[in-house]
């Protein structure tokens, strides 16, 4: 009735390969979850710049000397559809302001996130369009 142990040697390595294992693991799930919020924030910015270029040139496009100074708002659901700021579904905040000094026209538009803990900026756009040019078409 003499068994004879067997040695641990065997145990301890497999012990380490499934721990190397479990590590290699839990890092690569790390890694795709940062790939997965850094593909999200690039398609955001993205909105955000196309919004951000849509609205100052609509500013300048638009340009009357009797609504200057202004603030206009404006909001966009988690797909990037326009709705208002105070709906339930909005995620995106813009945020125009526009006014006259000096003979130009400033313009500046600012895209926040609303989605979490307080409003995050996502983007900010700033120009500035001569209104003597303006005044030169018939």
């Amino acid at each position: 009735m003499n068994k004879k142990r067997t040695s641990y040697a065997f145990l301890m390595e497999m012990l380490w390969v499934c721990g190397f294992f479990a590590v290699a693991a839990c890092i690569f799930v790390l890694a795709f979850a940062k790939a997965d919020r850094l593909s999200q924030n690039a398609e955001n910015l993205n909105h955000a710049v196309l919004a951000a270029e849509n609205a100052i040139e609509t500013a300048f496009a638009e340009y009357d000397e009797a609504s200057a100074p202004s603030e206009t708002h404006s909001g966009f659901d988690r797909y990037w559809k326009i709705c208002e700021p105070a709906d339930s579904e909005a995620a995106y905040f813009m945020k125009i302001n526009s006014y006259a000094a000096e003979g130009l026209l400033h313009v500046s538009v600012e895209i926040s996130d609303i989605r979490g803990k307080g409003m995050e900026t996502i983007y900010t756009l700033s120009g500035a369009r001569s209104l003597a040019a303006e005044r030169r078409l018939p």
